[in-house]
C-alpha cells in the first residue's frame, strides 16, 4: 500500500523487482503457507477451489500452488489438481467426511 493506493501482484514475475533474492523467495513462500494453514485453522472452509490467474506458468510457478494443496491434504482435505482449462491450472480441496461429521 502507498497512500490510498493499493496494488495487486498476480505472480512471481511481478515480485522479481522487489524479491530478487531466492531466500526471500523462499520465506514469502514459507510465510504464505503458513497464512494458508492460519486460514484453515480459522475459516475451516469445506469446499476450496483455487486456479492460477496467469495462464501457462512455468513448472516451478506450479510447485507453489500443490504446495498449498499439500497443506489442505495436511490438514483433514481431500486435495488434487483437476484437468487444466485454457493454461489455467484448477485445484480442489475438499473437508473430509470425518472432519465434516465432527470426528
Amino acid at each position: 500500500m502507498e497512500g490510498d493506493h493499493s496494488h495487486s501482484y498476480w505472480d512471481g514475475n511481478d515480485t522479481k523487482a522487489f524479491l530478487k533474492d531466492a531466500q526471500q523467495r523462499a520465506l514469502t513462500t514459507t510465510i504464505a503457507l503458513t497464512l494458508v494453514k492460519h486460514l484453515i485453522d480459522v475459516v475451516n472452509p469445506d469446499v476450496v477451489s483455487m486456479v492460477t490467474h496467469t495462464s501457462n506458468l512455468p513448472a516451478p510457478a506450479l510447485r507453489k500452488f500443490h504446495q498449498i494443496a499439500v497443506v489442505f491434504a495436511q490438514n483433514g482435505y481431500e486435495a488434487g489438481e483437476a484437468d487444466p482449462w485454457n493454461g489455467h491450472h484448477i485445484w480442489m480441496m475438499t473437508r473430509g467426511t470425518q472432519l465434516a461429521n465432527g470426528r
